[in-house]
């Protein structure tokens, strides 16, 4: 049973709103102990570790790499788990033992305000409510459901969040990936001009790795083993702090001065 963790990383030359400076410095900061945690957890639960430094220094790209090399990894490795470089294991739980043998990938989805889809599609406060740019959650579950539309299906409030990944050989094949995006990227293409959204959301659409993950799940009704939120607990600018009995700590807010 052969059993690998693998991140990648570059640096991203490439304007893009979720890699600003600040986030750049703290990542150049703490590049060596993101990594030699990620290694040291990945010996504690048996598994090889491999972390990648891909020639892309586009931000969008370098996401959908970690799903290509997601599949592509299937040809030498039996189970396989993908960390974002920010997410720190903080637990001595095997993350394989826990959930690789499930018959389904395993990723956290997040519920994106259950009650935003009740409200009219174009009432005003409704579309100023949020602080939208092309990262935000509702923006990616709008474009997500935008692409569902084209193929007669209504999708649910729910995003994937692709910071963690794990799979066995057969769940990870059998989603089928580099054959199913290059098809979500031509629906998406034609959701960014033929949509019920208003503008002030339709014009942030942008491809995005989970968005397409979602699109998949809901489309081809692919079953995906909720790891829960202990799993992929997110830290942003609204929850700031670690938290106990958590198992990986996914700061997307990169203050990893929390850990280190």
């Amino acid at each position: 049973m052969k059993r690998l963790i693998f991140s990648l990383y570059n640096n991203i030359t490439i304007p893009h709103t979720s890699v600003p400076q600040s986030k750049k410095d703290s990542f150049h900061e703490f590049y060596d102990r993101l990594v030699e945690t990620q290694k040291a957890y990945a010996y504690r639960c048996g598994a090889e570790y491999v972390h990648y430094t891909p020639k892309i220094n586009d931000y969008d790209d370098i996401q959908f790499e970690k799903l290509y090399r997601f599949e592509e990894l299937t040809n030498d490795y039996d189970e396989i788990v993908y960390l974002d470089l920010d997410v720190i294991p903080t637990t001595e739980e095997n993350i394989f033992d826990r959930h690789a043998s499930n018959e389904n990938v395993g990723v956290h989805f997040i519920d994106v305000q259950p009650n935003w889809g009740k409200r009219n599609r174009y009432d005003e406060w409704w579309v100023t409510a949020y602080d939208l740019d092309k990262m935000n959650m509702v923006v990616k579950t709008c474009a997500k459901n935008s692409m569902l539309m084209l193929k007669d299906i209504s999708g649910d409030n729910k995003i994937a969040n692709t910071g963690v990944m794990i799979g066995n050989k057969n769940s990870i094949q059998n989603l089928r990936l580099s054959e199913r995006l290059e098809k979500a990227e031509e629906i998406f293409k034609d959701a960014k001009e033929d949509n019920l959204y208003p503008k002030e959301i339709a014009s942030l659409f942008s491809r995005n790795n989970e968005v397409y993950f979602s699109f998949i799940k809901e489309c081809y009704n692919v079953s995906i083993n909720p790891i829960g939120l202990g799993w992929n607990f997110i830290l942003d600018e609204m929850c700031t702090g670690k938290r106990p009995g958590i198992h990986m700590h996914h700061a997307v807010n990169k203050d990893f001065k929390l850990f280190f």
